[in-house]
C-alpha cells in the first residue's frame, strides 16, 4: 500500500468584475495602437478568501461587443452568505490576441479585487486592460464545444479546461455561459488560441458550474490555423462530491492511499485523483476524488507496476508526482 501527503498551491487567475450591488468599471484597450477594443471576453473568477475555493455562483463572463471608452461589470458582491470575503480576478480573452488564457492563468502577479462593502465600485479605467495582436506567424484556432441544452437554462456557466491528451500539460482554460441553442436543440462554448494540432492531441473536461456534471473527451478532430474545429459533448455525472470523509470498510483492500493539502498545509476537498501505470498510461489508470479531510483511496486490484500521480482542481495548480 502506498501513502503520501500531496500539497497544490493556489493558481492565478485573471479577473474582471461585473455588479451584484458592487462593481468595477474597466478598459480594454490594444496594447500596440491604445485603442479600445471589441469582440473580447472578459473572465471574472470569484474565489472564497476563507478557503480558496472558486465560487461558481458569483463567477461572472462578460462579453465586449463595441469598443467603448469603458465597461462596467455588476452584480457582484463583497462577501458570501457565510460572511467570507470574495475576491475577484480578471482575465481576457480574444482569438489571436495575446496574452492567452494560459499565459494569464500561469501568471502568479495577477492583482486581486476585493470590496469592502456591497455598494462599492473599483474603477480600473486610469490602468486599462491590455491585449496585442499576434504576431503573423503565430498561428491558433477555435475549439467549438457543442452540448445539448436539455435541462439547461440560458446563464447558466460552464468550466471548460483544454489539456495535452498524453502529458496533461494545460492549454488552454475558459468559463463561457449558455446562451441560445441552434436547431437541433443544442449550444456552443468556444475555447480560443488552440494550438493546431492533428486528431486526437487535445483532450477537454467540461463541468457544468456549481455541479459536479460534466464530461471529459479527446478532441477527435485536427485543429487547424484561424479554422474552427468542432467537438460534441454529452454531459454526465462525472463523480459524486464528497461532503464528509471517508471510512474505508475494509482497509486491507487498500492500493494506494494519500492526503491533499494546500501550501499551508490545509486538507483539500473534491480534487481529482489520477493514478496512472508509467508502462501502460492509456489504459490502466484509476480515478477517485478526495474527500472532505482531503483524503483519498484506490482499492485493490492493482496490478504490480509503477505509477504516476495525477492531482488537479479549478483554481489550483495541478501536480505531477512519479
Amino acid at each position: 500500500m502506498i501513502k503520501k501527503i500531496f500539497k497544490l498551491s493556489i493558481l492565478s487567475i485573471i479577473l474582471s468584475a461585473q455588479l451584484f450591488s458592487a462593481s468595477i468599471k474597466l478598459k480594454v484597450i490594444n496594447g500596440s495602437t491604445g485603442q479600445p477594443i471589441n469582440d473580447a471576453v472578459v473572465i471574472i473568477v470569484a474565489f472564497n478568501n476563507f478557503d480558496g475555493e472558486p465560487i461558481p455562483e458569483f463567477s461572472k463572463v462578460y462579453k465586449i461587443s463595441a469598443p467603448n471608452n469603458f465597461h462596467i461589470i455588476d452584480n457582484l458582491v463583497a462577501t458570501d452568505a457565510m460572511n467570507n470575503p470574495i475576491i475577484y480576478k480578471i482575465g481576457l480573452a480574444k482569438q489571436k490576441y495575446l496574452p492567452t488564457i494560459k499565459e494569464q492563468i500561469s501568471n502568479p502577479n495577477i492583482p486581486t479585487i476585493q470590496f469592502n462593502d456591497n455598494s462599492q465600485m473599483v474603477d480600473l479605467t486610469s490602468t486599462p486592460l491590455s491585449m496585442y495582436p499576434v504576431p503573423s506567424e503565430f498561428q491558433a484556432g477555435i475549439l467549438n464545444v457543442k452540448i445539448s441544452t436539455e435541462g439547461i437554462a440560458d446563464g447558466e456557466l460552464f468550466f471548460l479546461d483544454l489539456r495535452h491528451s498524453i502529458t496533461d500539460e494545460p492549454v488552454s482554460f475558459s468559463i463561457q455561459p449558455k446562451e441560445g441553442q441552434d436547431s437541433e436543440g443544442k449550444f456552443w462554448l468556444q475555447i480560443y488560441n488552440v494550438p493546431p494540432a492533428p486528431p486526437n492531441t487535445y483532450r477537454i473536461f467540461v463541468q457544468r458550474a456549481g455541479t459536479m456534471e460534466g464530461a471529459e473527451v479527446i478532441v477527435s478532430t485536427a485543429v487547424y490555423d484561424n479554422k474552427n474545429t468542432f467537438q460534441d459533448v454529452q454531459l454526465g455525472f462525472i463523480s459524486n462530491t464528497r461532503s464528509e470523509s471517508q471510512q474505508p470498510s475494509e482497509p486491507s483492500n487498500i492500493a494506494f492511499e494519500g492526503i491533499v493539502v494546500d501550501m499551508s498545509s490545509k486538507p483539500i476537498s473534491n480534487c481529482i485523483v489520477e493514478i496512472r501505470d508509467t508502462n501502460n498510461f492509456q489504459w490502466n489508470f484509476f480515478r477517485t476524488m478526495t474527500d472532505a479531510a482531503g483524503k483519498f483511496y484506490i482499492f485493490q486490484p492493482v496490478m504490480p507496476s509503477s505509477y504516476s500521480v495525477q492531482i488537479s482542481k479549478l483554481g489550483y495548480k495541478s501536480i505531477f508526482d512519479k
